[in-house]
């Protein structure tokens, strides 16, 4: 019984232990986890590079532009948190900012989702429907596909 409850009393002091090391890892990180929020209010990322440096600061010169941006990259690096990014940062940033994956659409849906449609303009429109483009009237857009460039060259080829 004696070698139970020192069994037993070993396993509550490891638990202590690890919960007093976990709070104090917790303490010892709170200045640096404030700091990161007074830098980046409401900032989706955690980085330590000089290249994540110049991508942010490009970021935060075009966000003020009217401009287009293209952004490209692999799948899944990113593209559309940094137009995210971009979007949050401008002086759009309470208007929508509105995503298509154009690549999910078929062709045939791709004009009424992108402008719209009124009501009987084909068959199934059974109501008007406002385009995703007037949507972000005055916000931003976000058109994005993984195969934009595939896809363009295969139209002109006549493959589409």
């Amino acid at each position: 019984m004696t070698i139970l409850l020192n069994q037993q009393a070993k396993k509550i002091e490891h638990l202590f232990i690890r919960f007093h090391e976990k709070n104090c890892l917790i303490d010892e990180n709170q200045p640096v986890v404030e700091e990161i929020k007074k830098k980046f209010t409401n900032f989706p990322l955690v980085f330590k590079s000089s290249e994540m440096d110049e991508a942010l600061n490009i970021v935060a010169r075009t966000s003020d532009s009217d401009a287009t941006v293209l952004i490209t990259g692999d799948s899944g690096t990113g593209k559309n948190l940094i137009a995210g990014l971009i979007h949050g940062m401008s002086s759009r940033k309470e208007k929508p900012f509105v995503t298509v994956d154009i690549a999910s659409l078929p062709v045939s849906l791709m004009e009424s989702e992108l402008f719209g449609h009124v009501k009987g303009s084909f068959t199934g429109a059974d109501s008007d429907r406002t385009g995703r483009f007037e949507e972000a009237d005055g916000g931003s857009k976000s058109i994005h596909s993984e195969n934009i460039r595939r896809g363009a060259n295969s139209r002109q080829e006549g493959k589409c």
